[in-house]
């Protein structure tokens, strides 16, 4: 491998990895800064007993030598010991200072990186969430809302056929169309599975559906409260790990009901049209997928509520 092309690979990774490491040197550098203020400070008592035996110096020649030592070279000479005495106190704190200004700078640049990263990721998703949006209602104006429902969730239509003896023993035979849902395409890219893996989990069925339940009616308290709330924020709640999409994807509470989502949060455990949704819920399924109705990217609109 070529040193140019090992040094464009150093760099990436380093540009990749800029706010942890620099977050890292910032809290490195605020240790030594307060290891070596402490070591100044230790210093910091010979300077000021320095200090004083030369102003008692000063004080002995003013009453010994009055005759040729006036109270203006007194004075003169105070000044000139008190600003030695400054420097040489400056000097054992400028480096703690130093690194700890390093830090600070180090911190704030990691901050602005990061933030800058979570607004183009937020601009990113926008344009994915309008263009996905946009196909959505080309879809529904040209086949029917109906129909890219059953796009979206894949839901199919299963004819059967059940052949029926009368009373006369005539035969008849029944053709039932059902429409059932896929469960390989029904969730969306936010769906999670709550089951055993999980923290919250229990044995017990139906502690599972009232602990969603309880987290559900939670998550929409905060919402009506703050506003506003993030996917990852009720993946902190349910106790699954947080996911880039959902720094900047959750939910706006609108008390007008102007059209910006649903106006509540749902995590589809009593979405009946799902039958393992249902199961759950009656306790003949263990485990359950939690899809949350988020209302898209909201980074840009959470403060669109207020007033």
């Amino acid at each position: 491998m070529k040193v140019k092309d090992m040094a464009s690979r150093v760099g990436f990774v380093l540009q990749k990895n800029a706010p942890d490491i620099l977050t890292g040197v910032g809290i490195v550098g605020f240790i030594t800064s307060s290891v070596l203020i402490g070591r100044a400070s230790m210093k910091l008592e010979g300077q000021i007993t320095e200090l004083k035996d030369n102003l008692k110096i000063v004080d002995r020649c003013l009453e010994e030598k009055a005759d040729s030592y006036s109270e203006e070279d007194a004075k003169k000479d105070r000044i000139m010991m008190y600003t030695h005495a400054s420097i040489k106190i400056a000097k054992l704190y400028t480096p703690a200072v130093s690194i700890g200004m390093i830090s600070i700078g180090c911190v704030l640049k990691s901050h602005y990186i990061m933030k800058n990263r979570m607004l183009s990721l937020s601009a990113a998703y926008a344009t994915l969430a309008v263009g996905y949006k946009a196909y959505q209602d080309r879809v529904a104006a040209k086949y029917g809302e109906e129909a890219e429902k059953e796009i979206r969730y894949n839901i199919n239509t299963v004819t059967t056929e059940e052949t029926v003896i009368g009373k006369k023993g005539k035969e008849t035979t029944v053709v039932t169309e059902t429409k059932v849902m896929d469960a390989q395409g029904m969730h969306s890219p936010y769906a999670k599975i709550f089951d055993e893996s999980n923290i919250n989990f229990e044995r017990d069925s139906e502690m599972n559906v009232n602990f969603l339940t309880a987290q559900q009616r939670f998550a929409n308290d905060k919402l009506h409260a703050r506003g506003h709330l993030f996917l990852n924020e009720v993946y902190d709640m349910l106790g699954f790990p947080r996911t880039k999409a959902g720094q900047v994807v959750g939910w706006i509470w609108d008390k007008k009901n102007e059209g910006l989502g649903d106006n509540y949060i749902d995590f589809g455990i009593f979405n009946f049209d799902n039958p393992r949704a249902a199961d759950f819920v009656n306790g003949y399924e263990k485990s359950v997928i939690l899809d949350f109705n988020v209302d898209g990217n909201i980074w840009d609109r959470q403060f669109e509520t207020i007033g």
